[in-house]
């Protein structure tokens, strides 16, 4: 019966992760709308917050006017949160068969140190 209830937590677990990989994904597409809707409602951060949330906002917005294709990049991020996302149902249906997904998913995690301190 444990072994049922783990595999239960396991599946909750999974479902969150895939449903914070597609808001992540789906968010991630209208970039310039959402931080201008976050800028119109400053009152929900901190100042400190809000004065990053405008910068981030004119750099989006002047990128996005001057080299609209460097955005293109943002489509593709939010392309591969998708497909992730997608490639986790294997674990939500069986957690035990596609242990694999769990080990790429720790790498994956674990190879962004490297990546950013090498190419950031």
């Amino acid at each position: 019966m444990e072994i049922k209830k783990l595999e239960q937590q396991i599946r909750l677990l999974v479902f969150f992760f895939i449903a914070g990989l597609l808001f992540a994904g789906i968010t991630a597409i209208p970039l310039q709308a959402e931080l201008k809707w976050l800028i119109k409602n400053e009152a929900y951060f901190p100042e400190w917050m809000d004065i990053w949330v405008l910068n981030v906002y004119h750099g989006i917005a002047a990128t996005n006017a001057q080299y609209p294709f460097i955005l293109y990049g943002v489509d593709w991020l939010a392309y591969a949160h998708i497909i992730i996302a997608i490639l986790f149902i294997g674990v939500l249906r069986d957690p035990v068969r596609n242990i694999w997904i769990v080990d790429w998913a720790i790498i994956s995690c674990i190879i962004i140190f490297p990546v950013a301190f090498i190419f950031g």
